[in-house]
C-alpha cells in the first residue's frame, strides 16, 4: 500500500508541476505494471460455452461468444483482429515520420505514426520493418520495442506492438492502391505538444511518441 501511494504521489506531483503528459503516462504505466496475476482468476470464473463467426471481412471477423460467469450467462460480440505494428521512425535531428491520411470512420484526415495490420502469426518486428519501408520509404538498422497494448479489449482482440526505429536509410515507398498518404517529418517535442492540443488525435500515435520521447530523454 505504501508503494502504491508513492506512485500516485509521484504521478500527481509530476503532472501538476511540469505539466508533462509524457511523464504522466509513464507514471500510469509504472502504477499499473505490478498488477499482473489476473489471468488465473479469469480462468476460474469465466467459461466460453459456445462460439460462432457471424461475419468474415477483409481486415477483421466478428465472433459471437456465449459466456458463463459466476452463474450468469450472456453473449459477447468480439471483433477478431490479427494485431498491428506501429513504428516511431526517428531521424538524427530528432524529427519523427508521421503520415497524414483520410480515415473514413473519423470522417477526417488524421496525422499518425506509420502502422499496419500483421498477417496471422506474423512476427511483429518483421511486420514493422515491412510497414516502415512501404509507408515511409526508409529502412532502419536499429530497432527497439517500446510497448504493446490492447486497443479496446472490451470487444476487440487487436493488440498493437510499438517499435522505435533509427539509423534510417532512404529507399522507396511501396504503397497499396488504397493507401493515399503524405509523409511529414515533425520534431518529436512538437508532436507531443500537438497531441496535448488536439492536433494529433490518434491513440497509437500519442502512445508511441510519448514512449519514444521518454526513451530518447534517458
Amino acid at each position: 500500500m505504501i508503494a502504491f501511494r508513492s506512485q500516485i504521489n509521484y504521478l500527481h506531483k509530476d503532472f501538476t508541476t511540469s505539466a508533462s503528459l509524457s511523464h504522466a503516462i509513464y507514471g500510469v504505466v509504472l502504477l499499473i505494471m505490478p498488477i499482473q496475476p489476473v489471468h488465473g482468476l479469469v480462468q476460474k470464473t469465466m467459461k466460453t460455452l459456445s462460439s460462432e463467426t457471424v461475419y468474415k471481412g477483409k481486415v477483421f471477423d466478428v465472433r459471437r461468444d456465449r459466456v458463463a460467469d459466476s452463474g450468469v450467462e450472456y453473449d459477447r460480440d468480439i471483433v477478431v483482429h490479427s494485431g498491428s505494428c506501429v513504428i516511431v521512425a526517428v531521424y538524427p535531428d530528432n524529427t519523427v515520420a508521421l503520415v497524414r491520411q483520410y480515415r473514413h470512420a473519423a470522417q477526417m484526415h488524421l496525422l499518425e505514426l506509420p502502422a499496419g495490420t500483421l498477417e496471422p502469426d506474423e512476427d511483429a518486428l518483421e511486420g514493422a520493418k515491412r510497414e516502415l519501408e512501404e509507408e515511409v520509404g526508409v529502412t532502419a538498422k536499429d530497432w527497439k520495442k517500446l510497448c504493446e497494448f490492447y486497443v479496446s479489449p472490451g470487444f476487440l482482440t487487436e493488440k498493437m506492438y510499438v517499435y522505435m526505429a533509427s539509423d534510417l536509410t532512404e529507399t522507396a515507398q511501396a504503397l497499396e492502391d488504397d493507401e493515399i498518404l503524405t509523409v511529414e517529418r515533425i520534431p518529436i517535442k512538437n508532436a507531443i505538444l500537438m497531441s496535448q492540443e488536439g492536433q494529433i488525435q490518434d491513440a497509437k500515435t500519442i502512445v508511441g511518441i510519448m514512449f519514444a520521447d521518454r526513451m530518447l530523454s534517458n
